[in-house]
């Protein structure tokens, strides 16, 4: 006969292994997301959202906008690798993502997605408004159905794919104005274009691993092409200044990154060597962190509001 403290470890080690089964499949989930790139699009929410404040923040709205964005960023990367599992079978970079591997199923892996990309439409919609709640869906739509095909036919797949990245920042403004305005226009037009080199650098540094997957990442004569996105990345950044959204603050710190960008972009040009490319990659990574705290740098009197300060 079984005595009463041994049921107990016998209770005590089926809870154990069915938490760890639960804490494994919950990491599998989260791995399911693209942890890494739907962090950086829910952070890309704030410029715009910031840009947009006349007064102190609104820390309801901003954190909603900020869960209904990383719900549908999240759901939209668990579909790509739904739709895209053979390709990244192929590659090394991605043969250990839960649906490639086996730790999830290609079917559960869908379901999740579109109740991830759902729920953040919902989200959005129910507590924001329904104009970012309908840019969310648009940004999902494209991603999954242009951008993703779209990458086993042609290297223009980069321009639409940086359509979808650049929405974020959009959708931080229309969620405390409720329309598109002129400043929202703008920083969707820095996202987009700081995006190109950002994503043209990986596709030379893992040149030989898209190829395995049979993506067309890679344009013609790409190192110019990157340093005439940083140009353009630069002039954009500037029209905050020129369109009186943005002050001295903002412009000089903008004027000195984007001039870094181009410095980079033409180094690769000049030496076009595995290590300049990594100096694009990295300074593209330094870029957007910078441009957002000069940002808010440039505009101390929301800051001030927010924590309450009167000046």
């Amino acid at each position: 006969m079984v005595s009463y403290p041994q049921k107990i470890g016998v209770r005590e080690h089926f809870l154990r292994r069915y938490s760890r089964r639960v804490v494994v499949r919950a990491w599998n989930y989260y791995q399911l997301t693209k942890p890494g790139l739907t962090a950086l699009v829910v952070v890309t929410v704030f410029p715009g959202f910031y840009l947009a404040c006349t007064g102190s923040i609104n820390w309801q709205i901003l954190s909603l906008a900020f869960l209904g964005t990383a719900l549908s960023a999240g759901g939209s990367c668990a579909l790509n690798m739904y739709v895209e599992r053979d390709a990244d079978a192929r590659m090394k970079r991605t043969q250990n993502r839960p649906i490639v591997s086996g730790r999830i199923s290609a079917q559960e892996g869908f379901w999740v997605g579109l109740i991830l990309v759902s729920a953040g439409a919902g989200v959005l919609a129910l507590w924001v408004n329904l104009l970012t709640a309908a840019l969310s869906l648009l940004a999902s739509f494209t991603y999954i159905f242009l951008y993703t095909p779209m990458k086993r036919r042609s290297p223009l797949a980069t321009f639409v794919g940086a359509v979808p990245g650049a929405l974020p920042p959009m959708m931080g403004y229309t969620a405390v104005t409720g329309h598109i305005g002129v400043e929202a226009w703008i920083v969707f037009a820095i996202l987009f274009f700081w995006q190109l080199p950002h994503f043209w650098a990986l596709a030379l540094l893992f040149g030989d691993d898209y190829a395995r997957g049979e993506f067309h990442v890679r344009p013609q004569h790409i190192e110019l092409l990157m340093i005439l996105a940083s140009l353009v990345l630069t002039a954009v950044s500037l029209m905050l200044c020129v369109w009186g959204h943005a002050g001295t603050v903002y412009a000089i710190g903008a004027l000195a990154l984007g001039i870094l960008m181009v410095i980079r972009a033409f180094r690769l040009y000049l030496q076009r060597t595995r290590e300049s490319a990594f100096s694009v990659f990295y300074g593209s990574l330094i870029y957007l962190p910078a441009l957002i705290a000069i940002l808010v740098l440039d505009r101390p009197s929301v800051l001030l509001l927010t924590l309450g300060i009167k000046r």
